[in-house]
């Protein structure tokens, strides 16, 4: 349930990020850039942390 919470309030936030880029005449091409490298960046940290957790060697 967390994450659909989480899933709803990013979704919310971009759409609100796009509003306020369109109001100010920012690049939505830079915000696009920087949206897609946040989740980049998310998703490798979520990676590595479930590496982590696994170990590689089932035997130890």
């Amino acid at each position: 349930m967390i994450y659909l919470f989480f899933a709803v309030l990013c979704s919310s936030s971009i759409a609100l990020i796009f509003k306020f880029s369109e109001a100010n005449n920012l690049n939505r091409y830079l915000i696009t850039s920087v949206n897609y490298f946040t989740a980049v960046i998310i998703a490798f940290f979520i990676v590595l942390k479930k590496w982590a957790v696994y170990p590689k060697d089932p035997n130890c």
